[in-house]
């Protein structure tokens, strides 16, 4: 607890919370904020480096990349054909980055077969597992192993194993 009198904050640094002098004050004049980067706060001080902003017209926001914020373009997209959306995590957005870690966790190890509910789950998300040309060669592999028993359909013979000659 901190030692000032009637205040029951965590300590941070001297027996003091933050509020009452356990962090630095920013040096410069008339600035209340706590000192981050040496003896200033963050809005003050920039580890000695300007912060670049977007080149765009009429546009205050940092650049990301190319010299442009995420708005203007200064963004990875979204590796899914099609969508337009600023990519997070792997090189897809939040939308497919979450599709794809469920299909990965859900297709079975190579040589064996899929269950009728895991088959009919990833063909309703086949645009993710065809994504680029080794996706797609990765696909057909799956798809040719799974049980399709239960459609009385079988995978060799037909317009699939045409496409994969």
């Amino acid at each position: 607890m901190c030692i000032a009198i009637d205040c029951h904050n965590q300590v941070y640094a001297r027996k003091l919370c933050t509020r009452h002098g356990g962090k630095r004050q920013c040096a410069v004049d008339g600035c209340v904020l706590h000192a981050r980067i040496g003896d200033v706060c963050s809005r003050h001080g920039s580890c000695g480096q300007a912060k670049k902003r977007c080149i765009y017209a009429d546009c205050t926001k940092l650049a990301i990349a190319k010299q442009l914020c995420v708005r203007h373009g200064g963004r990875r997209q979204c590796r899914v054909a099609g969508c337009g959306t600023h990519a997070r995590t792997g090189g897809f957005c939040r939308r497919h980055a979450n599709a794809n870690d469920v299909l990965a966790r859900r297709l079975p190890p190579t040589g064996q077969s899929t269950d009728h509910a895991t088959s009919m789950e990833l063909w309703g998300h086949a645009d993710l597992l065809l994504d680029d040309d080794a996706s797609w060669t990765e696909s057909l592999d799956y798809l040719a192993q799974m049980d399709t028993s239960w459609m009385n359909v079988s995978c060799h013979g037909s317009a699939m194993s045409k496409v994969v000659e």
